[in-house]
């Protein structure tokens, strides 16, 4: 790999969308080639985490050419999680009717939510509305979408030295609000440590070029707090305890966040050792990694007699093909149009490549 190019993040994403679907996939398998696919949860906190990495990047450059406006912002992020999101509900409703062999109900009360990404799982609750027609990936999605407009006030007004603390403080009101009372406001702002968590470490790279042991303790210390906090929660939990619902499932997440970010920055002091064979292979998925994960769960294990195979596995490959040709169709050519349309009306700044544009510009940040 070139020393100026990196696709570190690229393959990551690849891959942590591709685990994601062998998850879901091996579910109810309990077999030993199983196992290595049970930490489907693992993947959502390092798509979180990269997430916050390219938003930072993407925002301090438009921050320091002073054309970060938030009308931009809002379009850019809209037009790269919606149009996407919407054929997967399409898809969802199609899917489980043809599943089902008669058109479903409209279900228009989980079609409103899910429209304004307040959508959750039951394993959290207070849950006000479900994924559309058991679509379940959606709910980290509903989370993606309020981290990009919290993040926006943030860090445009708040100085540099302190926004980790704001993000922090938000995720420690969110934790004590959802104590007094479960809701899905308060459960989202939770979890803003772990994306913010992202921004911290591009914001270390940038200024250093390397994660150095200061600003790995300063995104540690604010996970510990979290895993404090959590942690209390599930010691004094009255009731049965169950490692996938809350109050655990939360620990679980926050302890999934600074592995991650202890072995990547580990592996990163090894120069990315093995990167050649462990993660390449699967660049080939990463520009439609989104695409793959908001239409996998439809068309594979939520509807496993879809395509009307009496083998489980055949339903599988087809609705894993399925799943591949319908995220590149949206994610590569029809973002693509999106993407120039929207620059014209909007009068956007247009950057190298806006199908993936926030991943290629983090691309030469890395030495590969």
């Amino acid at each position: 790999m070139k020393k100026n190019k990196l696709e570190i993040l690229e393959a990551l994403r690849g891959l942590a969308a591709l685990y994601v679907v062998f998850h879901h996939m091996t579910l109810d398998q309990k077999k030993i080639w199983a196992y290595p696919f049970i930490e489907g949860q693992a993947a959502v906190i390092l798509f979180f985490v990269l997430s916050g990495f390219v938003i930072y990047y993407s925002s301090e450059k438009a921050k320091q050419n002073r054309q970060l406006k938030f009308k931009d912002y809002f379009i850019k992020r809209f037009r790269r999680i919606y149009p996407i999101f919407l054929v997967s509900l399409i898809v969802a409703y199609c899917a489980t009717s043809i599943s089902n062999k008669t058109l479903m109900p409209f279900d228009g009360h989980n079609l409103t939510g899910n429209l304004f990404n307040l959508q959750d799982i039951k394993r959290i609750p207070g849950m006000w509305f479900k994924p559309y027609y058991g679509n379940n990936p959606l709910w980290s999605l509903s989370y993606e979408w309020w981290f990009y407009l919290l993040f926006f006030p943030v860090f445009k007004y708040a100085a540099a030295n302190v926004q980790k603390y704001y993000a922090l403080g938000i995720s420690v009101v969110g934790f004590i609000t959802f104590l007094l009372y479960n809701n899905k406001i308060s459960i989202t702002l939770e979890y803003f440590f772990i994306w913010w968590s992202g921004v911290e470490l591009c914001r270390a790279w940038l200024a250093k070029g390397t994660i150095d042991f200061k600003s790995y303790l300063n995104i540690f210390a604010g996970y510990t707090v979290m895993i404090i906090l959590c942690g209390l929660q599930v010691f004094f939990h009255k009731g049965r305890l169950n490692v996938d619902n809350h109050p655990v499932i939360e620990l679980r997440h926050y302890g999934y966040g600074i592995i991650i970010i202890t072995i990547g920055i580990l592996w990163r002091m090894k120069n990315f050792i093995g990167y050649k064979y462990i993660l390449r292979p699967f660049l080939i998925f990463s520009s439609m990694s989104y695409g793959i994960y908001v239409f996998h769960a439809t068309l594979t294990y939520r509807n496993d007699n879809l395509f009307g195979f009496s083998n489980v596995g055949l339903n599988y490959l087809f609705g894993f093909i399925s799943t591949l040709i319908l995220a590149y169709i949206f994610e590569v050519p029809v973002q693509n149009w999106i993407n120039k349309i929207t620059d014209k009306i909007f009068k956007l700044n247009k950057s190298r490549n806006p199908i993936i544009e926030e991943i290629n510009e983090t691309s030469k940040l890395l030495p590969g």
